[in-house]
């Protein structure tokens, strides 16, 4: 049963990670955001030499997010594995690697993510009878309506 919570929980990270950078990644960064970019990778570079590994992770996406690069984006899956976020390590693989499918960093590092993440996330099943909202840990869970 929790092997099937497990699968069900990847494929639901796996088949979202794609639509939040999906506008992102249309346009040429401008030399504005390309400056963004810079300094945040700058940024999340020192504060993973410093073991602060989720400044690190918030600062590979801001460079990713205003100018994508595989750089950008393997470094904050690496900083969010390290800091212990698995989940949010796993999605942005996915999408690194929707993005950047020849990439053999990335390549190398989806083995292990994958058998982590198989054993340790899952995905609640509830039904409502009439629209809801779910929170776990304090947070709402998205998810389409039945």
């Amino acid at each position: 049963m929790r092997t099937v919570l497990s699968l069900s929980v990847l494929a639901l990270v796996l088949s979202t990670s794609g639509l939040v950078y999906a506008q992102a990644a249309a346009a040429e960064p401008t030399p504005a955001q390309v400056k963004t970019a810079r300094q945040a990778f700058d940024k999340g570079r020192e504060a993973y030499k410093a073991e602060e590994y989720v400044e690190a992770a918030e600062q590979f996406e801001k460079a990713d997010n205003n100018a994508p690069s595989s750089a950008a984006i393997e470094l904050a899956v690496r900083a969010r594995d390290k800091a212990g976020d698995l989940d949010r390590a796993t999605t942005l693989l996915s999408l690194a690697l929707k993005r950047h499918p020849d990439d053999e960093n990335l390549q190398k590092l989806w083995p292990d993510i994958l058998k982590r993440a198989t054993e340790k996330l899952f995905e609640p099943n509830d039904i409502c009878d009439q629209p809801c909202d779910l929170t776990i840990g304090g947070k709402i869970t998205h998810g389409a309506p039945d």
